[in-house]
């Protein structure tokens, strides 16, 4: 819903703007031509709130059905998020945390932090654009 309210509400805005900023362009030319996978990429990234990135996928060109095409992505953030609050309610009621559950919670944040740098980069190299011809 929140990728719809966006789309309808401030696309021919965003449209405008990007006439002015190339690489911008550039990434949102990417989510229109390779959708599924860049909104997949996007979603895996736990570090970014849902609904913030669905507000952002809907100004960009990404087609609904890539949008719902890259939704399972997000059960790695799901997966995080679950044993962030579990950990936290554990600490809150003074149980022992298990080395299990320490593990888990380190690896996930591992995890997004190396998918959100590799994003970037994925990111950058698509938008970066190729040296004219000499000639």
């Amino acid at each position: 819903v929140a990728l719809l309210l966006a789309r309808g509400a401030l696309r021919a805005q965003v449209e405008r703007w990007l006439v002015g900023h190339p690489r911008l362009a550039a990434l949102d030319e990417l989510m229109g031509r390779r959708g599924a996978s860049m909104a997949f990429l996007i979603r895996l990234t736990p570090a970014l709130p849902f609904s913030l990135l669905n507000y952002a996928l809907g100004l960009t060109r990404l087609q609904v059905r890539d949008a719902l095409l890259a939704s399972p992505a997000m059960l790695p953030g799901i997966l995080l998020y679950t044993s962030m609050g579990a950990a936290a309610g554990a600490a809150a009621e003074g149980a022992p945390d298990t080395g299990l559950r320490v593990a888990l919670l380190a690896a996930g944040i591992v995890a997004a932090l190396v998918l959100s740098v590799w994003l970037g980069r994925v990111a950058a190299r698509a938008t970066t654009r190729p040296p004219p011809p000499a000639g």
